[in-house]
């Protein structure tokens, strides 16, 4: 039983194992919140009977043995053996939440079929007492081995005829029930999330032996029902065992495996660890995550702290998922401080059908000096976000301000940058924000953008000559890399081979909603 009800339960909290994660930290607020609701629980429990009946039928059954005794005749030895299941019916099963504590399993009015083949070995004593008969079938050749003591009786009174004492059968385990309870919560020390059986109880309504093979097999007939009892009780009392040792080893294995953060790229990665136990309601189980990117190179924590989440009660979908802003924002942090929030365009960036060119001598019909300081020359624009970029959701819609910078330079004979102007950007960001199978994709947008001369090194000219050139070149050259970097994803803290379904999106104060169903693949 331990393999099957291992994996109907780990399938149970599929959702929950990978995206609960592990180590604990002394964060107050989540960045990220994962709910899996009661219509979730029940698509893990409908996945984990079809994988609990393929387990099942694998499971090897050790021999079962035995002693019987005939008054007046004497005692031998049976033996059950070589048995294999044939089939498996799991009618009914649950899982189920248990306020404060974790998750139910149940199983109830299951069925096993078995067959197999047995022997016995007898002794048979006659009326003086005088052994008459030993009989020994070799399990593999079913050769008799023995000897006989006396001259064969031919009568009951001398003893018994004799027979090959071997056989086949067919067991039917029949109503089989287990209930058992899994505690969720998290190891201080090496910070991972555990999983113990808090409770067990199971029970086998009935146990049936077809004996068949031997004309002999009226001996095992004769106890078919303290056979049958001494089967169900020996099947009954492995059963929880068999749930303790599984949760312990298989399931803790699994959790003990699971990744608490997800590698981004070369700058960045996210933590997904746990922040605390999951916690159980009478409708949903809910894991708080620390939902933060951090840096590879230099891991330091941010200078912001995640705001609180009033999470709505929502239960028409499997698994929701809250992203705070936090979360963006720790991204924005990271990769701005790694200085990789920052694209170069040269001229042979731009189409070559626009009118626009980055040359000094393009620059020069709006800004003279430019040409005449630096005559025939190309023109390298570096725009960069200057501050980490922030964004803020709220009921009414995403708001983002990225602070733009864009430094004019003049490429030198020699190749060496002569710096021109340095300007400032501010435009209003549309963001869109959607998910693809198991990672986060975006989309963004920009109004018209407004400039500013911060500085520059060829003397005053006016901004608003340059206007048209930027509201062209942002959105043609650079809005188009971002938005490809944002469309390959982020990775949600999903488990392999499982993909959102019917997925809805709505923001609440300082957090993004997903609800999504599932599937496993």
């Amino acid at each position: 039983m331990a393999r099957g009800l291992d994996c109907m339960m780990r399938w149970a909290t599929l959702v929950v194992l990978a995206a609960l994660g592990t180590a604990v930290t002394e964060a107050t607020n989540p960045g990220v919140v994962v709910r899996i609701t009661q219509k979730g629980l029940d698509y893990a429990c409908q996945q984990g009977v079809a994988a609990l009946q393929k387990e099942l039928e694998k499971i090897e059954i050790p021999p079962f043995s035995g002693s019987f005794k005939i008054k007046y005749l004497g005692k031998g030895d049976y033996s059950f053996y070589s048995m294999v299941i044939r089939g498996v019916q799991l009618p009914s099963s649950q899982i189920k939440l248990l306020p404060n504590e974790g998750l139910a399993v149940s199983v109830t009015n299951a069925n096993v079929k078995i067959s197999g083949k047995w022997k016995a070995r007898k002794n048979f004593i006659d009326k003086t007492g005088v052994s008459v008969l030993v009989q020994d079938l070799d399990e593999e050749t079913g050769a008799q081995r023995g000897k006989e003591t006396l001259p064969k009786p031919h009568s009951m009174g001398g003893g018994c005829g004799s027979g090959k004492v071997r056989g086949n059968f067919d067991l039917s385990v029949e109503g089989i029930s287990i209930s058992t309870s899994l505690k969720l919560s998290c190891d201080p020390t090496s910070g991972h999330s555990t999983a113990t059986c808090a409770s067990c109880s199971s029970n086998i309504a009935s146990v049936h032996v077809h004996i068949s093979g031997s004309h002999l097999g009226w001996l095992i007939q004769l106890f078919q029902k303290k056979i049958e009892s001494s089967l169900r009780n020996t099947i009954n009392s492995k059963i929880c065992q068999a749930v303790t040792s599984s949760v312990s080893s298989k399931l803790e294995s699994f959790l003990q495996s699971m990744p608490v953060t997800a590698k981004i790229d070369n700058v960045a990665g996210i933590d997904y660890s746990l922040l605390a136990p999951p916690t159980a309601t009478a409708e949903t189980l809910d894991g708080q995550l620390k939902g933060e990117f951090f840096s590879l190179a230099h891991r330091s924590a941010p200078p912001f702290t995640p705001p609180g989440l009033a999470f709505p009660t929502d239960h028409d979908h499997m698994v929701y998922l809250g992203l705070s802003d936090y979360f963006f924002n720790t991204a924005g942090l990271v990769y701005q401080q790694a200085g990789v929030l920052n694209l170069t365009l040269k001229d042979d960036m731009i189409p070559k059908e626009s009118k626009f060119r980055l040359t000094t001598k393009f620059l020069g019909t709006l800004i003279p000096q430019v040409a005449r300081m630096f005559p025939n020359m190309t023109v390298q624009l570096l725009v960069q976000v200057s501050s980490p970029p922030r964004l803020t959701v709220a009921p009414a819609g995403l708001a983002f301000t990225p602070a733009l910078e864009a430094q004019a330079f003049a490429v030198l004979p020699n190749s060496s940058l002569a710096p021109l102007f340095l300007l400032g950007l501010s435009t209003h960001v549309s963001v869109e924000v959607g998910a693809k199978s198991d990672r986060l994709v975006g989309q963004l947008g920009l109004d018209k953008l407004l400039l500013t001369l911060k500085h520059s090194d060829i003397g005053p000219f006016s901004v608003e000559l340059l206007q048209a050139i930027m509201n062209y070149v942002l959105p043609t050259t650079v809005l188009p890399k971002v938005n490809e970097r944002l469309q390959q994803g982020f990775p949600l803290p999903l488990p392999r081979r499982v993909q959102l379904l019917n997925l809805v999106l709505q923001s609440y104060q300082n957090f993004l909603l997903f609800g999504a169903d599932v599937q496993y693949n």
